[in-house]
């Protein structure tokens, strides 16, 4: 088809009246770029290697519509990519392609961008049958600089060496089915100076699985001296029969496609082996890759189900004559074979991995004479402790128990660390430092597992004591693990309304004193009220006397406070007369959850 493109081809100069435009545009990005202008500059860029750009040609005009069958380049060293012949461009729509920059000589380089299309009326729209004598208009005009070599890339299948330039793309050609083909990749310094050696890297499609593979890099340098060469290998082993080219190598900005086709080879070689994980997700496997049943826990098992298809391309029934599997942990089951597969026909059976214990697993399964390596790793239980905690509900200024208990027995020996962290509710306040562990003083504490205890111990113990401190917040407690496994528990730690410790009437002529130690864990305790009563238990004149000290309490709870939610009050009342008629008082406390009272304290 594309010949006779070509012969039917007639140069046209731009016409002011076209309504295609080249914009520079960023792939991925929901706007269309800015014009290419008149001509295009890229960057300088060494011989062989690439500077690549995206463009876009979009059809602005509102009456007409284009085919586009080809996009041209008058020079060489500017090579175009990702366009699709043969395009009718809708107006409004667009179509993105790529030119890269690749010199083949140093010095200044320019060419014309071109396009080879045919405008039609919307309403007719792209003709589908016939081919009309093209157009050919420039675009823009590309220019470059080229500079000296630097990294010099070549491709050895055999005795064959190709050099490659950027772009170029490394073919491996015919491979059989589950066969394997390598290629070496040479890279050398051809600069007058250290070059750093990029890592080789694959660049493929999400969710896909390529057939192609690396070989070790360990004694790739990171730096070439001038003159020095170093290689690699690249390796092709397709599992379905099909042409390939979703994967590319890089080089740093350097980019190669890969490119090879997978044949069907005769008997068991012909057939296509693949398996389904329990969620579903399908995988084509060859013998040339181990298949990984990942991480299973000890005494649980994982089921993979295999599917050997003889492909509906060959000629042949093929039998299978057996399965069989060798490999601790690992056991197959519903083999269907032997069996002859007719073409287009498929069988099925399961492998399960089931460990004993922890530890990496390895297997061979073998379906007649092919065989695949198969490995998988078997982790300890789970623990799933339980904290239980002594009272069981929680609150501010307690000496409290914590315990962990495991509701399935533990089968292995185990160290952790238990800690806690705080959360506090109260808006201002970081930490309350009153929260910590009795026997350590901080927050950190070791946990000792047993094989067959149901029972964590700290330094020997069953529980472990730590205080809740006086500030309304959410305690956490984490057991980790050194295998990464951790389990936590949260705790509130309610506010509440002031709880008095302690409180003392004393008289101190001319002076009523009164002691309160208590704590407010929502550090917002404001008014207090004090009631005096005669020794016959009246209540005095003038009545109640309140005091506003919002101030000072939120002064020393928000100040230099180191003691949370505790403080200390002392109040001194001085008294005309006898201060012996006084018999007792009795202090009211409010904050924001309410009021406490304390009993009546008589004056000692």
């Amino acid at each position: 088809m594309k010949p006779l493109f070509l012969l039917l081809l007639t140069m046209a100069t731009l016409r002011a009246d076209t309504g295609l435009q080249l914009l520079v545009h960023t792939p991925g990005s929901p706007n269309d770029g800015p014009s290419a202008g008149a001509s295009y500059s890229f960057p300088d860029t060494a011989i062989d290697d690439g500077s690549e750009v995206s463009f876009r040609l979009k059809n602005t005009s509102t009456t007409q519509v284009y085919l586009v069958s080809a996009f041209l380049s008058s020079n060489s060293s500017f090579v175009i990519s990702g366009t699709s012949l043969d395009k009718c461009i809708a107006s409004g729509g667009a179509e993105d392609f790529s030119v890269a920059f690749v010199p083949r000589a140093a010095g200044s380089a320019s060419g014309a961008l071109q396009i080879a299309y045919k405008a039609y009326p919307v309403s007719t729209g792209c003709p589908t049958d016939t081919f009309p004598n093209f157009d050919v208009m420039s675009l823009t005009t590309l220019q470059g600089n080229g500079l000296a070599a630097t990294l010099s890339v070549s491709v050895t299948s055999g005795s064959a060496t190709t050099h490659l330039r950027y772009g170029d793309t490394i073919g491996f050609g015919l491979v059989g089915i589950d066969a394997s083909r390598t290629l070496t990749v040479d890279v050398k310094n051809v600069s007058s100076g250290p070059l750093a050696l990029p890592t080789p890297q694959f660049v493929s499609p999400v969710f896909s699985q390529p057939p192609f593979t690396l070989g070790s890099l360990s004694d790739l340098p990171a730096t070439l001296q001038p003159g020095a060469d170093a290689s690699f290998t690249v390796s092709f082993t397709p599992t379905q029969a099909v042409l390939i080219t979703s994967s590319t190598l890089t080089i740093g900005a350097r980019r190669y496609p890969l490119s090879g086709t997978g044949v069907l080879g005769a008997g068991l070689q012909s057939l296509l082996v693949s398996y389904t994980l329990p969620n579903g997700v399908h995988y084509s496997v060859s013998t040339a890759s181990p298949i990984d049943f990942g991480s299973v826990t000890a005494g649980s098992s994982a089921k993979f189900t295999f599917t050997v298809l003889n492909p509906q391309t060959n000629f042949d029934a093929v039998t299978i004559p057996n399965a069989a599997i060798s490999g601790s942990g690992y056991s197959l089951a519903n083999v269907p074979f032997p069996k002859t597969l007719t073409p287009g026909e498929q069988a099925s059976f399961n492998v399960i991995f089931s460990p004993a214990q922890a530890g990496t697993a390895a297997a061979t399964l073998a379906i007649g004479s092919l065989q695949y390596n198969l490995t998988g790793k078997g982790t300890d239980p789970k623990l799933n402790p339980v904290f239980q905690f002594t009272p069981a509900a929680l609150a501010s200024q307690q000496q409290a128990q914590l315990s962990i208990q495991f509701p399935d027995i533990p089968q292995a020996n185990s160290t952790g660390a238990l800690s806690v962290s705080f959360q506090s509710a109260v808006a201002g306040i970081a930490d309350d430092p009153a929260i910590l562990f009795l026997a350590t003083g901080g927050r950190k504490m070791g946990v000792t597992v047993t094989a067959g205890s149901g029972t964590a111990t700290f330094n020997g113990q069953n529980s472990l004591t730590f205080q809740t401190g006086t500030t309304a917040g959410t305690l956490t407690f984490t057991l980790s693990f050194a295998d990464g496994e951790s389990y936590t528990k949260s705790v509130d730690i309610v506010p509440s309304t002031v709880q008095v410790a302690s409180a003392a009437a004393i008289r101190q002529a001319p002076y009523l004193t009164v002691d309160v130690t208590a704590f407010d864990n929502t550090y917002s305790a404001g008014k207090l009220l004090f009631n005096f009563y005669d020794a016959n238990g009246n209540l005095m004149t003038p009545g109640g006397i309140t005091l506003d000290e919002s101030q000072d309490f939120h002064q020393y709870f928000f100040g230099s406070n180191a003691a949370g939610g505790a403080f200390a009050l002392q109040a001194k009342f001085p008294v005309t007369g006898d201060v012996t008629t006084v018999g007792s008082v009795d202090v009211t406390i409010q904050n924001s959850q309410g009021q406490s009272k304390t009993q009546r304290l008589p004056f000692q």
